[in-house]
């Protein structure tokens, strides 16, 4: 990472994995899960993930939090937004793929498909805009979209105006 931080295994390079268990940690909100591993022998002390074998147990307000439990069920939330797949209007199911603020969020005003984030080269002119992907894709949407796109700074420009859903 840029900053130096390293994660607690001591690495300097944060895989996506990493950051996914710290999202996920009951910990940092005071909570405690008990019985995340068991051991199955004694006398070798190999120890196996808990998948429902032996009874979980949860504990709340174990210790002291880190952060607000009202932050960590925000990040529970968007977690689930993300992994939920978003049916189009005609019918194609897309997953969440983009690590922008605005991904699955902008919509088309004329046919109703996702917008996507695209990166344009126009004669040595780079610009990021935002595309309808019935523009992108012609052979997978019912109908096209004739603007089909808006920029990143502004979003007045196209002429279907994108909408933005929460």
């Amino acid at each position: 990472m840029a900053d130096g931080i390293q994660t607690g295994a001591g690495n300097t390079k944060w895989h996506t994995s990493t950051i996914n268990k710290i999202l996920r940690n009951e910990k940092y909100v005071g909570d405690a899960l008990l019985q995340k591993t068991y051991i199955t022998d004694f006398l070798t002390k190999k120890r196996i993930k808990n998948n429902g074998t032996v009874p979980h147990y949860y504990v709340e307000d174990d210790h002291e939090a880190i952060i607000p439990k009202e932050l960590f069920m925000q990040v529970q939330a968007e977690l689930v937004r993300r992994r939920v797949v978003h049916v189009s209007p005609t019918g194609r199911k897309r997953g969440f793929s983009c690590n922008h603020c605005f991904a699955q969020m902008v919509f088309c005003g004329e046919c109703g498909e996702l917008y996507l984030r695209v990166r344009w080269n126009n004669h040595g002119c780079k610009s990021i805009v935002w595309r309808c992907i019935s523009r992108l894709e012609p052979n997978s949407a019912e109908m096209n979209c004739t603007p089909g796109r808006s920029t990143s700074s502004c979003c007045r420009r196209s002429r279907s105006r994108p909408s933005i859903r929460f």
